[in-house]
Parts: structure tokens; sequence; C-alpha cells
């Protein structure tokens, strides 16, 4: 009987510890694979000055933090990132000191500057091409009504 045991274990040992393994890893990678990231606090700091346009004056990278903000607080879910205003750079290095923020998200003060100018760039850009484009076509116009 004993020798029909030692016959048998040599099977069902390994069998048994494979199982044990897998168990023990099932139970340290699952909580792993399933992570959700919730509320990960991120600062977000606006040092834009702002820019006059013939609109009137306009302050891109405030109008950005407002907006990232309030969408935040609007969610009827839990968002993955929590945006804080922060109102300073020192504000934001002592939030960096005490771990209250993740990362942050600073606004250069140029910003809504830089975008006024790609803006006027572009129009400026199209502006010349309708040029080229009506010199063209009155040029072609001129030529046909000469023959």
């Amino acid at each position: 009987m004993r020798a029909q045991m030692q016959q048998y274990a040599k099977y069902i040992v390994p069998l048994v510890a494979i199982a044990a393994v897998s168990c023990l890893m099932a139970l340290m990678f699952y909580p792993m694979m399933n992570v959700s990231i919730k509320e990960v606090p991120v600062a977000i700091l606006s040092l834009d000055e702002g820019a006059q346009t013939a609109q009137g004056t306009t302050n891109i990278g405030d109008t950005l933090v407002d907006e990232m903000t309030s969408a935040s607080a609007d969610s009827d879910e839990t968002p993955a990132i929590s945006w804080h205003k922060v109102d300073s750079r020192d504000r934001l290095d002592e939030g960096f000191d005490n771990h209250e923020y993740y990362a942050s998200i600073v606004v250069p003060k140029d910003f809504t500057a830089k975008q006024v100018a790609i803006k006027q760039a572009e129009a400026k850009s199209s502006i010349e091409s309708a040029t080229k484009l009506a010199q063209v076509m009155a040029r072609r116009l001129r030529e046909i009504r000469a023959e």
C-alpha cells in the first residue's frame, strides 16, 4: 500500500505545487491587473498675462484653467484626475513639498500672445493666398476679354 502511495505521490506533488504557485500568483497580480485610477491630484497654474486683440483683451490661459477645473467638478462620475487651481508658483511648490499634488501644469506667461500670433499668421496667409488667387483670376479674365 505504501508503495502505491509513493508511486502516486510523484505525480500528485508536482500538480499540487503548480496549483499552489498559480493561486499565489493570482493573489499577487490580480489587484495590479484591475487597478483603476481615481482622483489623482494635479495642480494647474496660469501665469498667462493675456493679449490685446481687435475684439479686446483676452486671456486664453485663465480660460483654459477655468474650463479644466469646472469640467472635473461638473462630472457625475469619479474623475481620474482631480484638477486643483493654484494661484502662485510659491503655492505650487508648497503643495509639492506637502505631497498634495501628483503633477502640475503651468501655463506660461506668453501663452495667449503666442496663440494670437499664430491665428494672425494664419489669417495673413489666408488673405495673401486669396489676394493672389483674385489677381490670377483677374489677369485670366482680362486675357479672355482681349481674345
